[in-house]
């Protein structure tokens, strides 16, 4: 089409073999920024994801071997669905039986980056690991997703978000004082190990055409890591000066002020002035120019 506009991942291809949350929002980036991603879903039933509401009516087919039949078919298609298979391209392959296995390899062995986020040791199983893709695709560059990693006394433990949140720390942080710790009302630990593997194929990417080997590598990304990853300042403040963060609600104890508060007409504003110099300009703009030099 004359005018489209080209990603710099154009000339990529990926192979999605993920389900659910982290690893669609890793292949969905890919997507997003020109990647060419093929999406492996189980026949007759596809990716759970597609079950998921809120739905919307759609006016074609959306069962994954369902062909787009009538204008008028009505299917409801899953919100979450669309948003996260966006850009992609779906097929669906039995990977527990040969045929689908053989399919696989032909398909791993021209592509650049292959997601996956089954439990570990299960394409090892199907003889899909790492190590029998490598041999077919030398360059091939394989993201794994789980819930705590390939390695490590819990890596045979099915993997939520939710539990992830709650190992990271991150929910004890969250919610005030008086209240019950906090989930996110999002996501948040597949959402954030999606931008982790993203970003972790594309560093791929570029050891693998920039270095000397040219050769592909493994990426382990687990829900909990890129979570203990954002708790870094409280994990070292836990360690080098023992102080433990607790729920403070909608307040920041290291930069202030910073809250939200509820203004006359019943509306709330989100406030933040976490540096000198914007906590300075705020005091004047209100008229308080005397709390600058309040301790």
């Amino acid at each position: 089409m004359a005018g489209e506009q080209r990603g710099p991942l154009t000339g990529v291809k990926v192979l999605d073999l993920s389900t659910i949350i982290a690893g669609g929002t890793a292949t969905s980036m890919l997507a997003d920024f020109g990647a060419e991603v093929i999406k492996v879903e189980q026949p007759r039933v596809g990716d759970p994801l597609r079950r998921w509401g809120p739905f919307y009516p759609s006016r074609r087919g959306s069962a994954p071997d369902e062909a787009a039949s009538s204008e008028d078919s009505g299917v409801e298609v899953s919100v979450w669905w669309k948003v996260h298979s966006r850009n992609k391209k779906s097929i669906t392959l039995d990977l527990r039986g040969s045929e689908g296995q053989g399919i696989l390899k032909k398909l791993a062995q021209s592509v650049d980056v292959l997601v996956e986020g089954f439990r570990p040791g299960t394409l090892e199983r199907w003889e899909l690991g790492p190590d029998d893709l490598s041999k077919i695709n030398p360059k091939l560059i394989v993201v794994r997703f789980s819930g705590y990693g390939q390695t490590g006394p819990y890596k045979d433990r099915p993997g939520f978000g939710t539990v992830a949140e709650c190992m990271s720390g991150m929910v004890a942080m969250s919610g005030f004082s008086d209240t019950p710790p906090m989930l996110p009302p999002v996501p948040l630990g597949d959402e954030v190990a999606g931008l982790f593997g993203a970003m972790a194929s594309v560093m791929a990417l570029y050891h693998r055409d920039t270095g000397a080997a040219s050769q592909g590598q493994v990426v382990d990304v687990s829900l909990f890591e890129p979570l203990f990853r954002l708790a870094i300042p409280y994990v070292t403040l836990y360690d080098l000066l023992n102080v433990v963060r607790h729920r403070v609600g909608n307040e920041f104890p290291d930069a202030a002020p910073r809250t939200m508060l509820k203004t006359k007409d019943d509306r709330w504003v989100g406030l933040s002035a976490t540096t000198q110099g914007t906590w300075e300009d705020l005091a004047r703009a209100i008229g308080r120019p005397e709390l600058i030099g309040d301790p």
